[in-house]
């Protein structure tokens, strides 16, 4: 397979099924929203699990999570976790010079977190 090129020009990627064009990895406001938020509230989840683990012994499992203030307390992490993930998305894309997500320094990297 050989690597040819797209309709304006751009290299693109060979495949077993022929080229398919290389796409930016940028997602949308709703979508780094949505991941962070997600990754917010598993990681509270498995947090409140581990810890009631802690406490109660192998036997509980995720016991922790059955009662209603612990489930409305996994799911309070939403919006910040969805606002964490936007503002350091969009901070690295604008500290990238060519708006490639790969291209900043480790050092930029922790100034946009």
């Amino acid at each position: 397979l050989e690597q040819g090129r797209g309709p304006s020009g751009e290299p693109v990627e060979p495949t077993l099924c022929g080229p398919v064009q290389a796409s930016p990895r940028r997602l949308s406001l709703w979508q780094t929203a949505l991941v962070g938020g997600t990754a917010a509230m598993a990681a509270r989840a498995v947090g409140t699990s581990v810890g009631h683990l802690a406490v109660e012994g192998l036997g509980s499992g995720l016991g922790a999570l059955r009662s209603p203030a612990a489930l409305a307390g996994v799911a309070r992490t939403f919006p910040m976790g969805g606002v964490c993930c936007s503002c350091y998305v969009n901070f690295l894309m604008a500290a990238s010079p060519d708006g490639d997500l790969d291209g900043p320094d480790p050092a930029t990297r922790l100034g946009c977190a």
